[in-house]
């Protein structure tokens, strides 16, 4: 990813224009797309998979920190009210539901407060699953235009792919949100990168299928060697 805490800024999408390969939307209108690895946002119910974030090493004013500094990283992005749409990685997936607020929970909180948005959001795990099939930290999407539609593509030993479909008027626009496994920890990694990127392929080739005209932008983290 790109300096600024590992985010990747999408510039403004001008959807007149055919750009970065999908094709042109019939509005004059723009919006724009920040992609966001927040680096392990998590919560302090002092019950996580990473013993970074365990109490001793991790507290409520490191979390505070945290948030505020997101929030003034959206702001010098998106202006006042941030940036349009927001794909973030690495939030804990939480697992204390009825024991405190979640990092997620935590995170929306912070941005209401600092008067960013409103935003609608997905989350990159499914609720009703089995907690043994969730990943420790998820993808997020938030837009300020509605979401119309939300879907999870699962991977093998990685995080779900996260589709999301928002309207901007009568248009309809998807947005994938990914978060691969590194490839360089190990040659064996590779294998389970190369179903992230067919699911993804698939996925697209779907869509395609069924409409050749369709609006779609691929973001996130994918690991790739610089």
């Amino acid at each position: 990813m790109f300096v600024l805490a590992r985010i990747g800024y999408f510039l403004t999408l001008i959807l007149y224009l055919q750009i970065f390969g999908f094709a042109k939307l019939q509005t004059s209108d723009s919006f724009d797309v920040v992609v966001y690895n927040v680096e392990n946002l998590f919560d302090t119910d002092d019950v996580s998979l990473y013993d970074d974030y365990r109490k001793g090493m991790y507290g409520t004013k490191e979390l505070e920190n945290k948030l505020n500094s997101i929030c003034e990283v959206l702001k010098k992005i998106g202006g006042k009210k941030g940036p349009d749409i927001i794909l973030f990685q690495e939030i804990e997936v939480d697992r204390t539901p009825d024991n405190q607020p979640s990092a997620t929970f935590e995170l929306l909180r912070k941005l209401k407060f600092h008067g960013l948005g409103p935003y609608y959001h997905k989350l990159g795990y499914n609720l009703n699953g089995s907690t043994a099939s969730w990943p420790a930290v998820h993808c997020l999407t938030l837009s300020k235009f509605p979401i119309s539609d939300s879907r999870l593509h699962a991977i093998e030993r990685a995080r779900p792919i996260l589709e999301t479909t928002i309207e901007i008027g009568r248009q309809k626009f998807t947005l994938f949100n990914n978060h691969w496994k590194s490839g360089a920890s190990s040659p064996e990694m590779e294998r389970y990168r190369i179903q992230n990127a067919q699911v993804l392929r698939n996925r697209i080739d779907q869509l395609i299928e069924e409409n050749p005209k369709i609006d779609f932008l691929v973001g996130g983290g994918f690991k790739f060697p610089l």
